[in-house]
């Protein structure tokens, strides 16, 4: 198995860090959906430095300048879309994937599961005892067998051990992903022939769409296929299949433990994971950036829907003139409503408000997976825009 990594090294296969840096916008907001009170809160919000870097060795994409303790995660902290139709049948999705692979009898941690809506779920339509732990896990503490922990897991703590450990959209925040896993395999808390499923946003897909504003200060890892499967075949388990999910957003991988455990190919030496024009592909989201603020400058009373990772990226990134055009940042969580977004400080306001806009309305969407039900909304409301997805 690979040493763990020492500082200044990969934090998957520990070999030196790579010294050329692809891509170092300003710097962002460390959370992305912590939002705040009040204007002044929002607008002193500590901001984060981002220096990408690709590993000379097993070509992992991280930011070498992550500082963790930065990024202090509380009951305030919001990433819920639990509000949104498309993502419940995107984890309606990865259900129907997984559930006939989970018996009846089988223990199931889910590391980072947030309102609990995947694990319910999942614990619904495989009758399985599930356990999940966020610290915003559900207050309720669930039935027998779907148990939620408010916390962070103490792996030397668990009574009994694992047959199955979800990670879904947990990697891209750990500042050390292996050293994380081969802390919980070490502690025994996971059984000997646990099966891992591993959900991360997928590098090339940011690269291929040209998403600047997907890369967050809070996601310090940036994953390709290749690399999440070097990654858990080199603590031992088999990467046995991998899904694109999302409209390929993701990708989910799903390995075995304890079966041809090993290293397996280097992703560099294996050829998975080399991407014609790298720099080129990083230097274009400036290019890209620059298109994005004279589209909002050069519209009628421009609002921005979507106030997640990617809508908090792009506003920070504007700069004042382009911000104070923003007529409306909507969202339809309404726990976000009336609070202020980290940096730009712009207000979060319901749909509802666009029945009241100046006309013409033009509205960009941040992802185009919840394209069609904003949409829906609109029309609803009786709500004619301009909608252009960014």
């Amino acid at each position: 198995m690979i040493q763990p990594p020492e500082s200044d090294a990969c934090p998957v296969c520990a070999a030196p860090v790579a010294a050329d840096v692809l891509y170092a916008p300003r710097p962002r907001p460390v959370l992305n959906n912590l939002l705040y009170d009040t204007l002044d809160d929002a607008l002193a919000c500590p901001a984060g430095r981002i220096e990408l870097v690709q590993c000379g060795t097993c070509a992992f994409v991280f930011n070498r300048v992550f500082d963790e303790t930065l990024v202090a995660y509380s009951e305030d902290y919001d990433s819920t879309r639990s509000h949104s139709p498309a993502y419940l049948a995107h984890l309606d999705a990865l259900v129907s994937l997984i559930a006939p692979r989970i018996p009846r009898g089988a223990r199931v941690l889910e590391l980072g599961c947030g309102d609990g809506a995947f694990l319910s779920r999942l614990q619904t339509a495989t009758g399985a005892e599930c356990h999940g732990y966020d610290i915003n896990a559900p207050e309720a503490a669930g039935t027998k067998r779907l148990r939620f922990h408010r916390g962070r897991l103490d792996p030397s703590g668990v009574a009994a051990p694992y047959d199955f450990l979800f990670l879904c959209h947990v990697l891209e925040h750990i500042a050390a992903p292996y050293r994380f896993l081969e802390d919980l395999i070490s502690a025994g808390a996971l059984a000997e022939t646990a099966t891992i499923f591993v959900e991360v946003p997928a590098l090339d897909w940011i690269l291929d769409t040209d998403t600047y504003f997907d890369i967050t200060y809070e996601h310090c890892n940036y994953f390709l296929q290749a690399n999440i499967a070097y990654l858990i075949r080199s603590l031992g388990f088999t990467a046995m299949e991998q899904h694109r999910m999302f409209g390929g957003q993701y990708v989910v991988t799903i390995g075995r433990y304890g079966a041809e455990a090993g290293e397996g190919p280097n992703p560099r030496e294996s050829g998975d994971i080399v991407v014609p024009g790298l720099h080129a592909k990083f230097h274009q989201f400036e290019i890209r950036r620059q298109a994005c603020l004279d589209l909002i400058n050069q519209s009628d009373n421009p609002s921005v829907w979507g106030c997640s990772g990617k809508g908090v990226t792009l506003l920070s990134d504007l700069d004042e003139g382009a911000r104070e055009s923003i007529e409306h940042v909507i969202d339809t969580n309404a726990a976000k409503w009336n609070k202020y977004l980290p940096v730009s400080g712009l207000k979060v306001d319901p749909p509802e408000v666009l029945k009241n806009a100046n006309d013409p309305v033009t509205i960009f969407v941040m992802n185009e997976a919840y394209l069609q039900e904003i949409r829906q909304t609109l029309s609803q409301m009786s709500v004619e825009a301009r909608i252009a997805v960014l």
